[in-house]
């Protein structure tokens, strides 16, 4: 979980710094966060790092397996459909001056 909220305020950063950088350019920088969109996200994490092995008595992260678990699904509760998504956000970025953060 580390890396990832680090490697998301990375892009924050590097968007932050394009925009300014940019600007003289009148070359907009847009920074796109979804949130919690429909996909097979969760489902291709939980396979492909293999949390299953977690939930042996003999892992040291048996006792908290639930919450990791339920942390790996956490976006799939309560989402935008993504057409929706995909819709509002061509909606934003082809406004003349779009925000410098669309959520």
């Amino acid at each position: 979980v580390g890396s990832y909220a680090a490697s998301k305020r990375a892009v924050h950063a590097i968007s932050d710094t394009l925009r300014q950088e940019l600007s003289p350019f009148n070359i907009k920088v847009v920074n796109v966060a979804p949130g919690a969109i429909k996909s097979e996200i969760s489902n291709n994490a939980y396979q492909a790092s293999g949390l299953e092995r977690f939930k042996s008595p003999s892992s040291l992260y048996h006792r908290i397996y639930d919450f990791i678990y339920n942390r790996c699904y956490m976006s799939q509760k309560n989402y935008t459909e993504t057409e929706d998504f995909a819709s509002y956000t061509v909606g934003q970025l082809l406004k003349k001056d779009p925000r410098p953060y669309v959520f």
